[in-house]
C-alpha cells in the first residue's frame, strides 16, 4: 500500500484561487466566501451551530445519515428569518461582542429607515454522510469535492470542518453492541472513525487559513480517572470491537477521548510537521452542558437492556443540566468560535467553552504521544484500503 503521508499538497489538486486572510482584506469581509463543512447539522447544537454561521453570511454544507433529512434541515434553516435580538443581543458577553463585530447588514428594502437592517445570511446545503460505514463516508467525500462543492458554489475547496457528530451508543454492553461493516462498533465509528477517514481524504481540500474543529466532552474528566495511562489499561480493544468497557465508564467517554487524541494527532502531523502547510489551527472544545437530544436518544437505547438505569441516567443528566447547563445556543457558539472567530491563532489546544487550556488539563492520556500513535496507526490500519480507493477520486 503506498504511503498516504506524501499526498500532492492542494495546490498541486486545484487552480482555484485560495481565500487569504491579509491586513488588507479584513476578515468579516471574507466570510461570505467562507464555506464550513459540519457533521451533524440537523438537530441538537449542531443545527444551532449552522444557523449562526448562516447569520453571519458563511455558506455550511451539514451532513446526516439520512439524505432527505439534511436536505429538509438545509432548507428550513435558508427560509428562517435571523431576528437581530436573538444573537446580537446575548447575555454572553463575547458571543454579543464576535457578533457584532462579524455580522454582515445590508440595507432592508422593506423600510425606509436608513437605520433599518436585515441579515444576509449564507447558503445552506444538506447531503448524506453516514458516518457508521467508512464506505459510504468516502463516497460522500467524493460526491461533495466533484458535485456539490463545484456545483452550489463554484469551488473545490473548503475552509473549515466541525466534527461536532456524534451518538452516545450503548451502556458497555457488549451483547447489545451494534457493529459498522467494518466490524467496529457503532459509537467509534460515528464518533471517531468515520470524522479520521473524512478529515484525511479532504485534508487537500481545505484552503488556506483552513481550520478543523473537533467537538469533544468534559465527560473524558468525569468518567476517566488518570489513573489509566494507557488505552491498553482500559481495555480499549474491547471497546471497539465489542462495546464493552472498564468498569462504569461508557462507550461516549472513550469515544470522546479518542476524539481529542485525534485532534492532538492532527495538530502534531499537519501543523507542527507541516504535511498540510495551508492548514491554519486543529483545536478541541467541550462546548458545554446542554439538554440536546443525545440524552433522549441515549436513554431510548439504554430502556432496551435496563429501563431502571435508563431512567436514573436520564435523571441525573437532567440534575446537572439544572445546575450546570448552559443553552444551546451558547454551546453552539463555542463551536463556531473555534471555526470563525479571528482572535483564535493557537492550534493544539483544548477550549472548555470559551476558555483555553493545555491538554494536560483534560486527560493524562492526552499527554503521551506514543498512547496517540497507537490509535493513529490503529485507524491508519482500518481506513487504508479506502484511502487507497477513493484519494484518486477526491485528487483528480
Amino acid at each position: 500500500m503506498k504511503s498516504f503521508d506524501s499526498m500532492p499538497s492542494h495546490q498541486q489538486l486545484t487552480s482555484s484561487t485560495p481565500l487569504k486572510q491579509d491586513s488588507t482584506t479584513p476578515f468579516e469581509d471574507t466570510l461570505p466566501n467562507r464555506i464550513v463543512l459540519l457533521t451533524g447539522g440537523t438537530n441538537g447544537v449542531g443545527r444551532e451551530c449552522a444557523k449562526q454561521m448562516l447569520a453571519l453570511g458563511v455558506n455550511v454544507i451539514i451532513t446526516s445519515s439520512n439524505e432527505e433529512r439534511a436536505k429538509q434541515v438545509a432548507h428550513c434553516m435558508e427560509c428562517e428569518d435571523i431576528c437581530e435580538k436573538e444573537y446580537g443581543a446575548q447575555e454572553d458577553a463575547m458571543m454579543k461582542s464576535l457578533f457584532e463585530k462579524l455580522w454582515p447588514k445590508i440595507s432592508s428594502p422593506s423600510s425606509s429607515s436608513s437605520t433599518s437592517s436585515r441579515f444576509k445570511k449564507g447558503k445552506c446545503i444538506g447531503m448524506e454522510m453516514d458516518l457508521m460505514d467508512l464506505e459510504k463516508v468516502a463516497q460522500s467525500c467524493v460526491k461533495l469535492c466533484q458535485e456539490i462543492l463545484p456545483n452550489h458554489f463554484g469551488t473545490d475547496q473548503l475552509d473549515g470542518i466541525v466534527n461536532n457528530a456524534g451518538v452516545v451508543g450503548s451502556t458497555g454492553n457488549e451483547e447489545n453492541a451494534v457493529l459498522n461493516p467494518q466490524g467496529v462498533s457503532k459509537t467509534f465509528s460515528v464518533c471517531y472513525l468515520g470524522h479520521f477517514l473524512m478529515n484525511y481524504l479532504l485534508r487537500n481540500r481545505l484552503r488556506e487559513n483552513g481550520r478543523i474543529v473537533v467537538v469533544s466532552s468534559n465527560v473524558v474528566q468525569l468518567m476517566i480517572s488518570d489513573r489509566y495511562t494507557s488505552l491498553e489499561q482500559l481495555d480499549w480493544m474491547k471497546m471497539i470491537y465489542h462495546e464493552k468497557t472498564k468498569g462504569t465508564i461508557p462507550p461516549y467517554a472513550y469515544n470522546k477521548l479518542f476524539c481529542s487524541m485525534h485532534c492532538l494527532n492532527l495538530h502534531d502531523k499537519w501543523i507542527i510537521a507541516k504535511e498540510c502547510p495551508h492548514l491554519q489551527s486543529v483545536n478541541y472544545v467541550h462546548p458545554g452542558v446542554m439538554m440536546t437530544n443525545l440524552l433522549e436518544r441515549a436513554k431510548e437505547e439504554q430502556k432496551q437492556s435496563s429501563p431502571f438505569l435508563a431512567y436514573i441516567s436520564y435523571g441525573i443528566g437532567k440534575i446537572i443540566h439544572a445546575f450546570s447547563g448552559i443553552p444551546i445556543s451558547r454551546g453552539a457558539f463555542h463551536e463556531l468560535r473555534l471555526a470563525l472567530d479571528p482572535s483564535i491563532t493557537c492550534s493544539g489546544k483544548f477550549f472548555f467553552m470559551q476558555q483555553e487550556k493545555d491538554p494536560k488539563d483534560d486527560h493524562i492520556l492526552l499527554t503521551r504521544k506514543e498512547e496517540r500513535e497507537k490509535l493513529w496507526n490503529f485507524s491508519m490500519k482500518i481506513v487504508g484500503p479506502f484511502l487507497e480507493r477513493y484519494s484518486p477520486l477526491i485528487e483528480q
